[in-house]
Order: C-alpha cells, then structure tokens, then sequence
C-alpha cells in the first residue's frame, strides 16, 4: 500500500499534506512551465487526507498550508490562495464528505450529481450578488476587467486589441469560475481514484450518485433572456451578467451531458474505448462540449439518461 495514511496519527498526516502543498506552491513560482501544472494540483495532498481520514484532517492540513504560504509569500499569495484553492477544497470536501443527518445508515447526503449542481449555484448566486452590490455602488465591473485585460494582452495585438476586449470581458468572470471549479472537481477525482486503488477512501461512487438537478435549462434559457435584453437596451451589466450565468450554468449541464455519453458507450462496439475517444476530442476541438451541453440541455425534457439506462439493461 503506497499510501498508509491511516497508520499515522492525524495531525502528522495533516502537516504532511500541507507542507507538500506550500512545496508545491513554491516550485511552481520558479517557472510558468511549472506553475501550469503544479497550480492546478497543489490541492491534490488536502483531497488525499480528507477523503481519506475525514473532513477535520483535511481542513488541518489546508490550514497548514495557508499559513506555510503566508510565511513564505505574504499577504496577497496568502489571500489568492485561501480564494482560488482553500475555499473550493473546503466546500468540496464538506459535501462529498457530508453524511445523511436523517438516516445515519443510508450512507452520505449529497450525490456527486447534486454536488456539481450546489457548487455550481453557490458560486453563481454570490458572482450575481456580489457584480449587483458593486453596481450599486457605481463601480464599473466591465472597466476594471477591461483595464485588467490590457495589462495581460500583449501589445503586439494592438491592432485587434480593442475587438479582443470586448469580446472577453463579458465572458472572463464565467471562464474563470468554470475553471476554478472544474480544477477543485478534478483534484477531487484524482485523489479518490488513488485512493480507491489502495483501498483508503471513505466513500464509494454508487448509482444513485449520477443523480442530477433538472433546473439548469431554466436558469440558462433565462440568462440568454437578459443577454437578448441587452440589444434593446444597450446595457452591458444585462450582457456581463448574462454571459457568466450561461457560462456557469453550461457545467452542470456538460455534467449531465458526459453521463448520458458514458451509458451510451458503456455497452456495444464501443465499449470501454468509445467515452474515452470522446474525452479526447472534447479536449482537442472543443466544439464537441457544444454538443455534450445540449444533451444535459434536453435532458429534462427527453429523459435521455433513463432511456439510455433502461435500453442498456439485459433482457
């Protein structure tokens, strides 16, 4: 077993894991190259202790590591970190890790499905919140993102340059939370799978997990509402705000999207190598999430997931 993390007291796993992260942290500081990929898994070591040994252990060991970076880098890595990677490891964790308050033997609360739907509104719910106060308080959200997005485009581009901006910065905040939550599910993952090959998870994936919310259509169509709205009345709030709630509303629904793909290549020809193919060229072209998304998009209307299911059965 590679990885014993039940043999040491809690607390020594806890300040392990934080140091690997503030280690982690740190290297990827030395080189862009670096950063790429150790930014993006620098929480890998927290999901490791506390889907593992428990949420507590877990949120020692992030603890550990926020105040390492503190340390190490000060204020302001301190305060980017404990946003970008503390926040979405502890909500993570809570609702993966949450049991049935109900019914202590009917295993944990949320399915992973729901999982990917609360994250998905809480976040959505505070952006829209958060861009209203601001509002009201006579700060142009769209300047400063316009302002941040010329200090990060090169000047060579200087010819489209202007065009370029107007086109990202309704869509920035949406790109941004989309891969701020995709980069906590996705260490997430890969800490449970590790885990599961050495038999030190806490939680099992079982069927009633693939259950999602069915509300997503709505508050999409809705949000393509106050974008169409903003032709007619020429403000770009309605266009920002409309933008990044269709942005964030198109996770959960490329979620339900891969699991009907995922029953439909579980059976025939395909089996087994089919998903995997489709995996591939959604990272290649892109335009195949377009597709995924409209899947979790009609979903609610078709039940393609029972349909899929039930034709997947053996007679």
């Amino acid at each position: 077993m590679i990885l014993p993390l039940r043999n040491y007291p809690p607390y020594i796993v806890s300040l392990f894991a934080g140091g690997i992260t503030v280690l982690l942290t740190f290297l990827s500081s030395f080189s862009p190259f670096l950063s790429i990929f150790l930014n993006y898994f620098n929480i890998l070591p927290l999901f490791l202790v506390s889907l593992s040994i428990g949420l507590s252990a877990g949120i020692g060991a992030a603890t550990f590591s926020l105040l390492g970076i503190f340390l190490l880098f000060g204020v302001y890595q301190t305060v980017g970190f404990f946003v970008i990677s503390y926040l979405p490891f502890l909500l993570l964790s809570y609702f993966i890790l949450k049991t049935n308050s109900v019914d202590k033997h009917s295993g944990f609360q949320y399915p992973l499905g729901i999982i990917v739907s609360k994250v998905s509104l809480y976040i959505l719910l505070v952006t829209v919140i958060t861009f209203a106060l601001l509002n009201e308080s006579g700060i142009d959200i769209r300047a400063s993102i316009h302002h941040f997005l010329e200090g990060v485009i090169p000047q060579e581009l200087s010819v489209q340059k202007e065009k370029l901006l107007d086109q990202l910065v309704d869509v920035l905040p949406g790109v941004m939370l989309i891969s701020w939550i995709v980069t906590g599910f996705m260490n997430a993952f890969v800490a449970q799978r590790i885990l599961l090959k050495q038999q030190q998870n806490l939680r099992s994936v079982q069927a009633e997990d693939y259950i999602f919310d069915t509300y997503w259509d709505i508050i999409v169509t809705a949000a393509l509402m106050l974008i169409i709205l903003n032709h007619f009345y020429h403000s770009p709030f309605l266009s920002l705000i409309g933008k990044t709630v269709t942005l964030l509303g198109c996770l959960p629904l490329a979620a339900v999207g891969f699991r009907i793909c995922h029953l439909r290549f579980s059976t025939g020809r395909l089996k087994g190598v089919g998903f995997s193919i489709l995996i591939f060229l959604t990272f290649l072209l892109v335009w195949p999430l377009l597709l995924i998304v409209l899947l979790g998009f009609i979903e609610p209307w078709y039940g393609l997931t029972q349909r899929i299911a039930e034709k997947n059965q053996p007679d």
